[in-house]
C-alpha cells in the first residue's frame, strides 16, 4: 500500500466523503478505483488508502478486490456527521482565537 502525505490523504478523503453524503456517489453503487480518480481527476494510488478508510468508517461495505459500494445512511446518520463536523470547525476557531495573534486573526479575517 502506498504511504500518502497527510495532506494528500485529508483532501482526497474529503472530497470522497463528500460524494458519499451529498449522494453523488449514491447508495449500492460500486465505487472503482479508476472510475472514482477520473471523477476526482487524481492518481489512481491516492484512492485506496482513503478507500480503505472510509470503509473502516462504514461509509463503504465489501473489499477492495471484491469491490465496494456505497452503504446506504439514514437521514439521522447524516444530520449527525453535519453536527460533528460543526462541533470540530467551531472549536477550531475558538482554540485559534485563543491561541492566534490579533494580526493572525484579521489575516483570517480578511481570507473570508
Amino acid at each position: 500500500m502506498v504511504s500518502l502525505p497527510e495532506e494528500i490523504f485529508q483532501e482526497t478523503y474529503g472530497r470522497v466523503k463528500k460524494l458519499i453524503v451529498t449522494k453523488k456517489l449514491v447508495p449500492g453503487q460500486l465505487i472503482t478505483e479508476h472510475r472514482l480518480s477520473h471523477t476526482l481527476n487524481i492518481k489512481d494510488d491516492t484512492i485506496p488508502v482513503v478507500l480503505l478508510q472510509l470503509r473502516q468508517e462504514s461509509l463503504l461495505v465489501g473489499s477492495l478486490d471484491n469491490g465496494l459500494t456505497v452503504r446506504e445512511l439514514s437521514e439521522q446518520e447524516i444530520a449527525e456527521m453535519f453536527d460533528c463536523r460543526m462541533a470540530i470547525e467551531t472549536m477550531t476557531v475558538k482554540l485559534f482565537t485563543q491561541n492566534a495573534s490579533q494580526s493572525k486573526i484579521d489575516d483570517l479575517r480578511n481570507l473570508l
